[in-house]
């Protein structure tokens, strides 16, 4: 079925039969078949575009612990798509798929939490997406370590995410601007000493991802 969905490994893209083989899999309860199918109900992929459809597959596969789906349920359920707007079981979605290791979702956790005013959980989840590879997370841990939001005050730590965030190629301009304003900040108000720990920090961390190509690309 998802050969077929995003023709791959020498198969031609075909919606027709894609959904057949993903319909024939979600009818042996499996999960991440499901969220495919909401995921094709939701942008009108062999079918017409129907996001109560597509509500309900990821409801089913949610249930199964398909992280997935329970990240789309987290947006559904934050946004009021197909569905009442309700914060808490935002969180709730969100927070299922977190601790199976969704990226996406420990992120947008954070932002609920920024959402609800607790500016702890958020700093916590925004570290969490950020050492997991996501961007714009690593950008907004910067400026939350440079003014203290829910964390200790911490210039070093600060930098490294400034540092680890310009080091990488597929940056994007947002996330730049953020950690270009803070750099900026916080070279107007900190030592040598400081910055010098914020790159070996920021090399540290990439030694430990084993990214030495981002590492080697550290502004001096």
């Amino acid at each position: 079925g998802l050969r077929h969905l995003f023709g791959i490994l020498g198969v031609k893209k075909s919606m027709v039969n894609a959904r057949k083989f993903l319909l024939g899999a979600a009818n042996h309860e499996h999960a991440e078949a499901m969220y495919y199918l909401g995921f094709m109900q939701m942008h009108g992929l062999g079918a017409a575009h129907d996001c109560g459809s597509a509500y309900m597959w990821f409801c089913r596969a949610a249930e199964l612990n398909c992280e997935k789906a329970q990240c789309s349920l987290g947006l559904f359920y934050a946004h009021g798509i197909c569905c009442d707007l309700d914060i808490e079981l935002a969180r709730y979605w969100y927070e299922r798929a977190s601790l199976r290791g969704h990226a996406g979702a420990q992120f947008a956790l954070a932002c609920v939490y920024v959402s609800l005013g607790q500016k702890k959980n958020a700093a916590v989840w925004t570290s969490i997406a950020a050492n997991n590879g996501v961007l714009v997370a690593q950008a907004l841990l910067a400026k939350i370590y440079m003014n203290g939001l829910g964390v200790s005050r911490d210039l070093s730590t600060a930098m490294m995410w400034c540092l680890i965030v310009q080091a990488n190629v597929d940056v994007d301009i947002d996330s730049l601007e953020i950690v270009l304003k803070c750099q900026s900040s916080i070279l107007r108000s900190t030592s040598d000493d400081v910055i010098d720990l914020a790159r070996e920090r920021a090399s540290e961390w990439f030694a430990s991802r084993h990214d030495f190509a981002s590492q080697s690309r550290l502004p001096s």
